[in-house]
């Protein structure tokens, strides 16, 4: 590459980073966020609506707030701190298959040991139905017969 280029690659890059009062000069700079936008990110992890969590993490309110908030819920990097932030408690909360029937099998063998038939019959039924063994049928009668569908006198009735 030649110095000329270089110079032009340089410029180009000070351009993208203008008014951030920074220049870059090629080199990725990592953002942090400020600890009012962190508070945010661990306000709406914990339930909070993104205006209310814009309120207290800024002490502002009102349309202020509002707006504020849906500027930052934009924020590439708001976002992903909340998909961090959230990922544990995600992952934590995961019931796998395997899981479920596991623990149904350990209800269904204390139910025999109690000698609770009934009960350890039921979970060895919820046990095949979460593992797609059984189908549920369902029927509804309706009280019409299609040709009173068609014709349109289910309207009358």
């Amino acid at each position: 590459m030649t110095r000329s280029q270089r110079r032009c690659n340089a410029r180009a890059v000070a351009r993208k980073s203008k008014g951030t009062g920074k220049r870059t000069r090629g080199v990725k700079q990592v953002h942090e966020l400020t600890a009012s936008q962190e508070r945010f990110c661990q306000l709406i992890v914990a339930g909070e609506g993104q205006q209310a969590a814009y309120e207290r993490a800024y002490a502002s309110t009102g349309r202020t707030a509002a707006e504020g908030a849906a500027r930052l819920r934009k924020d590439r990097r708001i976002e992903a701190r909340i998909a961090e932030l959230r990922k544990p408690v995600v992952e934590e909360a995961q019931l796998t298959l395997k899981e479920h029937l596991r623990e149904l099998k350990r209800l269904r063998e204390l139910a025999l040991e109690r000698d609770q038939v009934g009960v350890a019959v039921t979970a060895e039924n919820y046990r095949g139905k979460a593992s797609g063994l059984y189908t549920e049928r369902v029927r509804a009668e309706i009280g019409l017969t299609l040709e009173q569908l068609v014709s349109g006198d289910a309207a009358a009735r």
